[in-house]
């Protein structure tokens, strides 16, 4: 019988057997080789199996450190252990993930007294470990989860609500893996800057994973600026809000490195963003349409189509589950490598996402040729505009283009008295004039006879991996508005 793919723990071995002063990871206060990476991931799992965790726990990791969150998440994968990263001490306003809870670790007392055993991890322990004796740490046994043991659990984006947790095994964790590999181009030679990117979202998790896998070299940077000028990476991964603040920071004699891609996450690319990359670092722009549950669905061409990866399942079906024909709009149902077959512990969720092998994405599309598809939004997203359904993704490119309007984001509401509200929050640009803007959107849109509600907001709210959060722009709107929250 074959055994499972090897580990994150025993690629760390592998390198480090071979090329031990190879550099796996620089941070702002060093670099780490794959020697001292493998030699502190045998000391983390020697110290949390004398903590008590054990194989089949589920346990939630929280630490500000990069570095010891990672050795952290190895040294449960390496006992067994299914391993969240979140934040413990704010267990009360995520019940729905901590009542899975049976471990937590963290590096700070949590608030109140949480419905889980925690471990608060000072300083001082972490430093104790790591100068723990390496003889002593190799007397620990080490696991290799089965390919279907289920070993990370994360979660939905949360961009229309609560979000839904997502059991990741090992089997869709290293079919993840070799997608970064294929579909990003990650190599031995890799090297990965990563740009306000946290273990919370587990694509960062595994391409880090990847690197490691290959042998490259991963760079957790609060300066991205100065290692982009000191590292010349060969890839960057980012979230697209950042953009502004990453160009701003470059030497204004900053050379564009013609082998650089850059990923963009969160968010589609406005044009004057696209100049900013293209101008000042790199033309190799990457951005997917992807989702937690399926991982890579589509390569985006513009904001709005994109063409199905190689290896992807994707049809457009109507609310009964039949594939509808090319040019008519549908709900997108897809089938990966890398998928899961449902959400954790609700059969009540997995029954309304999950249906006959197909993961429905919630998103609404157009299949304009073969692999080729022209993505409409959220289905339950969709706009009404004298009385058409529109996609808020058009609309918000559209406002996006307009003169004074940095992102928007659209939504629709109930009014008190039954009817659509159309609700447009806008980031205006420095200078840019909020009545100026909002006549030149009601003259373009009148033709729609749409009540309107537009207004300048500081910033959109977005969730974790960057999304703009609907769920939380609607709820701003029905307060601004006097309406009572949604229910259901």
């Amino acid at each position: 019988m074959p055994r499972p793919p090897a580990t994150t723990f025993e690629h760390l071995q592998y390198h480090a057997a071979i090329q031990p002063d190879r550099v796996a990871l620089i941070l702002d206060d060093g670099e780490i080789t794959y020697g001292r990476f493998a030699a502190d991931a045998m000391r983390f799992t020697k110290a949390l199996a004398e903590l008590g965790i054990r194989g089949g726990q589920v346990v939630t990791i929280h630490h500000p450190h990069f570095y010891i969150e990672w050795l952290l998440t190895i040294g449960c994968e390496n006992l067994g252990a299914v391993s969240v990263s979140d934040n413990a001490r704010n267990w009360k306003q995520a019940g729905y993930l901590y009542q899975h809870v049976d471990v937590g670790l963290t590096n700070a007392a949590v608030d109140d007294e949480p419905p889980f055993p925690y471990h608060c991890l000072t300083d001082d322990w972490a430093y104790a470990v790591l100068r723990m004796d390496l003889a002593l740490a190799q007397t620990q046994p080490v696991t290799t989860p089965d390919l279907d043991a289920l070993v990370r659990i994360t979660r939905s984006s949360g961009s229309t609500g609560i979000p839904k947790l997502i059991p990741r095994t090992r089997r869709n964790q290293e079919a993840y893996i070799t997608e970064c590999i294929r579909i990003i181009g990650l190599t031995a030679a890799t090297r990965l800057v990563l740009v306000g990117a946290t273990f919370h979202i587990n694509p960062i998790l595994v391409r880090c994973q990847t690197c490691i896998c290959l042998g490259a070299t991963v760079h957790r940077a609060s300066d991205p600026a100065k290692a982009i000028d000191r590292q010349i990476p060969t890839h960057i991964w980012m979230l697209t809000g950042l953009i502004e603040w990453l160009v701003s920071a470059l030497p204004e004699e900053n050379r564009i490195y013609p082998k650089l891609s850059i990923e963009l996450a969160g968010s589609a690319l406005s044009i004057p963003q696209k100049t900013l990359v293209t101008s000042k670092l790199t033309e190799n722009i990457l951005t997917f349409m992807g989702s937690n549950e399926a991982t890579f669905l589509m390569k985006m061409m513009d904001s709005d189509n994109g063409s199905v990866v190689s290896g992807v399942d994707l049809e457009l079906h109507d609310e009964y589950g039949a594939p509808v024909p090319d040019g008519v709009a549908g709900r997108i149902a897809v089938r990966t490598p890398s998928m899961i077959d449902g959400y954790y512990k609700s059969e009540e969720e997995t029954g309304k996402w999950f249906r006959n092998g197909w993961f429905y994405t919630g998103d609404a599309g157009i299949m304009t040729g073969p692999r080729k598809v022209q993505l409409l939004g959220r289905a339950d997203d969709m706009v009404f505009l004298g009385g058409v359904k529109e996609s808020p993704l058009v609309l918000e490119d559209v406002l996006r283009t307009g003169s004074g309007v940095r992102d928007a984001a659209v939504v629709s509401i109930k009014a008190s008295d039954g009817g659509n509200l159309v609700c447009v929050a806008l980031v205006l640009a420095d200078n840019a004039d909020l009545e100026t803007v909002r006549a030149e959107i009601l003259t373009r849109w009148s033709i729609f006879r749409a009540r309107l509600i537009i207004t300048a907001v500081n910033d959109l709210p977005r969730t974790e991996n960057g999304k703009v959060s609907r769920a939380k722009v609607r709820d701003f709107f029905r307060q601004q508005q006097g309406i009572a929250p949604a229910t259901g």
